[in-house]
């Protein structure tokens, strides 16, 4: 995981809020499903896997599948909403 990942993870954890990988949208795209947008993750030879996120409403991931998510430098990181009270305002170009 790169620093400002592993950072932003961890403040998200310290808020009660699940941390949940976005793979990079892909230059010609593969996978239609995969927008850069949706939770995903990049797999070790570098395919975007969808996260099926809906588990992380109940619970925040372990520390397994935070390694899995996160090994590749190049997936981000963003959270659910409504998570510990925090309200999440969300600002695109």
């Amino acid at each position: 995981m790169q620093v400002s990942v592993i950072s932003a993870s961890a403040e998200l954890l310290a808020l009660g809020c699940p941390p949940i990988p976005v793979a990079p949208k892909p230059i010609a795209p593969e996978d239609p499903k995969n927008t850069g947008k949706n939770p995903s993750y990049l797999n070790p030879w570098g395919n975007a896997v969808i996260l099926q996120h809906g588990q992380f409403r109940d619970r925040l991931p372990t520390d397994e599948e935070l390694r899995k998510f996160f090994r590749n430098p190049n997936t981000g990181v963003g959270t659910l909403g409504g998570h510990a009270g925090v309200v999440w305002l969300d600002f695109g170009a």
